[in-house]
């Protein structure tokens, strides 16, 4: 442990007002780490003066007594639990489990919020296949996705299937929990 990494580690405990122990430095540096990791994660895209194209798909998310929502999904490989907009999941009157989580944030920061965890069934569009996401609710999970013309990009990408992108929130982030929805979807 460098002199850098002990002033950081006297700061968070100051800031929390822990007193010092090997399990206490053990966990710091277990948190540390993997945020350091992820800071500095392998450059996966090179873009030029363009926007990032972000996974995201549009589907029917599935309520009670047959209502249904037209819903964004974000797929994404870097976090570790599937997320739902809590209005997302209110709107076609899914009822969820009420749970304690903590949230870590870039930085290592940790937050406990107190939430509800769902079964949401979803589908695509055009399809009677259904998938069953368990999520924890959140208020909202990013900024709104700007509409795109697909056309083109699915005729560059070589898809023969038509691509369902809507625009406007974010309302199911499917993470590393459901790896068989990525493959399928």
């Amino acid at each position: 442990m460098c002199a850098d990494d002990r002033k950081v580690w006297s700061r968070d405990l100051k800031k929390d007002t822990k007193t010092a122990s090997l399990h206490g430095l053990m966990t710091w540096m277990n948190v540390e780490m993997k945020s350091r990791m992820r800071a500095f994660a392998p450059l996966r895209t090179i873009t030029t003066d363009q926007e990032a194209l972000l996974p995201v798909i549009s589907v029917n998310i599935d309520g009670e007594n047959n209502l249904y929502k037209r819903g964004n999904i974000l797929l994404d490989s870097g976090a570790q639990l599937s997320l739902i907009r809590q209005e997302t999941a209110e709107t076609p009157g899914l009822e969820g489990d009420n749970i304690s989580i903590t949230l870590t944030k870039v930085g290592g920061e940790e937050e406990e919020i107190r939430t509800k965890v769902y079964k949401v069934q979803v589908s695509p569009p055009d399809s009677n296949k259904r998938f069953v996401i368990k999520a924890v609710g959140i208020p909202t999970i990013s900024d709104d996705i700007a509409e795109m013309k697909t056309k083109e990009i699915a005729k560059q990408l070589g898809l023969k299937d038509k691509i369902y992108r809507g625009k406007g929130p974010v309302d199911i982030l499917i993470g590393i929990d459901h790896p068989s929805i990525t493959k399928q979807v």
